[in-house]
């Protein structure tokens, strides 16, 4: 249920990544490509709903999605809005959705949710790399400005995730066991494969093409504790 839910949520959150490529004019395949994730998301959210309704059925909860939805703020140019957008949702939120997915894989062993985070994880590639894909097309256009923009950009979005590994003590994916059967990872480990997620496919490969988070920024990301960083 709780998968289903997120997976509505990326079905908003791409929405407004599609709505900012097409404003901005990026390049056709790009805003092509992204209108074919909300059918993957849609897709996600059945399979998650499915999955939960052959386990017994899900308890009822309210779902507030306000925080899902995202407009263009004033002073920013369509192509920086798509920019963020793209930094947000690509760069971001599903590099770390896809690499708590393919751990959970990893450690799952019961047929029905297996075959569900294979499923998904076939779409997360595609999603994430549309972000690389951006960056190749926009980058020459960012100034230093522009790139120390998008960079305080990366540390609001991955503040949003800071209770993963801020919320209490980390530890790798061990032994499988039983919550690991129906796709299930403790909180001090799916904070371990997010914290390493965060660090080694998002802070690294950006700061390589200078979207580089300063000091302060880590800290407040990742806590005192930056020597680890």
């Amino acid at each position: 249920a709780e998968l289903a839910a997120n997976e509505l949520a990326a079905v908003v959150q791409f929405s407004s990544v599609l709505s900012a490529l097409a404003c901005s004019q990026a390049p056709l395949d790009l805003v092509g490509m992204t209108s074919d994730f909300l059918a993957d998301e849609c897709a996600h959210v059945e399979l998650g709903a499915r999955a939960a309704m052959a386990l017994g059925g899900a308890a009822p909860r309210t779902v507030d999605f306000e925080d899902a939805v995202a407009t263009m703020p004033p002073g920013l140019t369509p192509a920086q809005w798509a920019a963020e957008r793209v930094i947000r949702v690509s760069c971001v939120a599903e590099v770390l959705a896809e690499a708590a997915a393919a751990r959970t894989y990893a450690a799952c062993t019961e047929p029905l949710p297996r075959a569900l985070y294979a499923s998904i994880l076939r779409d997360e590639v595609y999603h994430k790399q549309l972000g690389a894909l951006y960056i190749e097309y926009a980058y020459e256009t960012w100034d230093a400005a522009e790139r120390a923009r998008l960079a305080r950009v990366v540390a609001d979005e991955l503040f949003r995730f800071r209770n993963l590994w801020c919320g209490g003590p980390l530890e790798p994916v061990g032994p499988t066991i039983p919550e690991h059967q129906l796709g299930f990872l403790k909180p001090g480990e799916l904070g371990g494969v997010a914290l390493d997620a965060a660090l080694k496919k998002i802070v690294e490969p950006l700061a390589e093409i200078d979207i580089v988070l300063s000091d302060a920024e880590l800290e407040r990301v990742f806590g005192a504790d930056v020597s680890r960083v």
